[in-house]
């Protein structure tokens, strides 16, 4: 149960110092793929599951837009919809990852300039358990645009839980390469921060937290106003049981946070103060040299 805890808590650093803030547009869809098997409220998932009245609401969405794309396949708008109202099922627990993946590929098809879709297809290969197809889809995205911090943050994820952290490390050094190039031609036009966040993910996921912890804190003194590197250096002293701790730098990460990530910081407040982590002195070994 321990472990399986602390695999969550690498799930949410993913979520909080990356998604919530680079994909804001994205992440309730993400959410949602990642979240399909949590559709009863526990200590770690307070949230209740919408009433039944709701699921039938979203289930009659379904099947109208189901009628609008057999008379016109291609409607972008209808298939719009059916994807988001497919991820609503997902989170009632009423789909499965599966079951949005045909339509994400149209849309991938028919928008191959917007990346948001392989993204989004991407993520539901691999929750579906699909990694061949979803490894492939990460690389088309990221052959197109190298710096796209959603599909690489996806993929990270996917490499990590492969087992292959080296491999990611090495993926988010040479992007870093590459967005240094791009900044220094077009100031601010790639968010390193986060690709550094993504860095401190891939520490995290090797138990190297320590180097993580010193990466937040340089992140945090060079981007003062910037709630990510607060919020995971509380993430990492929650892992180490320092309850107390955690939750005053996750309430300072609130008060920095913009407004569509608020609630997600108080939620994660909310699970730190229900189920606070034993701490594990395995989980935070002395420093490793980055390969």
């Amino acid at each position: 149960m321990e472990k399986k805890s602390r695999r969550w808590l690498t799930i949410t650093v993913l979520a909080i110092t990356s998604l919530v803030f680079i994909g804001l547009s994205i992440y309730p869809m993400i959410e949602a793929l990642m979240n399909q098997q949590k559709a009863t409220p526990t200590a770690s998932n307070p949230t209740a599951p919408p009433t039944a009245d709701s699921a039938e609401t979203v289930q009659k969405e379904e099947e109208g837009y189901q009628l609008v794309l057999k008379r016109d396949p291609n409607n972008q708008s209808a298939l719009q919809g059916f994807v988001e109202t497919r991820l609503k099922l997902i989170r009632l627990g009423l789909r499965k990852p599966k079951d949005v993946i045909e339509p994400l590929e149209k849309l991938t098809k028919l928008n191959p300039s917007q990346t948001i879709y392989a993204t989004l297809l991407a993520q539901a290969y691999q929750q579906a358990g699909d990694s061949n197809a979803a490894t492939q889809t990460y690389r088309n995205t990221l052959t197109q645009q190298p710096t796209n911090v959603d599909a690489l943050q996806g993929y990270v994820a996917l490499l990590i839980q492969q087992k292959k952290s080296s491999e990611a490390l090495d993926l988010l050094k040479n992007t870093m390469a590459t967005a240094k190039q791009m900044n220094q031609q077009q100031a601010g036009s790639v968010d390193t921060p986060a690709l550094e966040l993504l860095m401190g993910d891939v520490y995290l996921s090797q138990q190297r937290s320590s180097e993580a912890m010193i990466l937040y804190n340089r992140l945090q003194k060079e981007n003062p106003n910037d709630f990510r590197p607060v919020a995971a250096k509380g993430i990492v002293l929650r892992n180490e049981g320092k309850t107390e701790e955690a939750i005053a730098l996750f309430k300072s990460a609130e008060a920095l946070a913009p407004v569509q990530v608020k609630e997600k910081i108080q939620q994660l407040i909310a699970q730190t103060q229900a189920a606070p982590v034993s701490p594990d002195v395995s989980a935070s070994p002395a420093p490793q040299k980055s390969p």
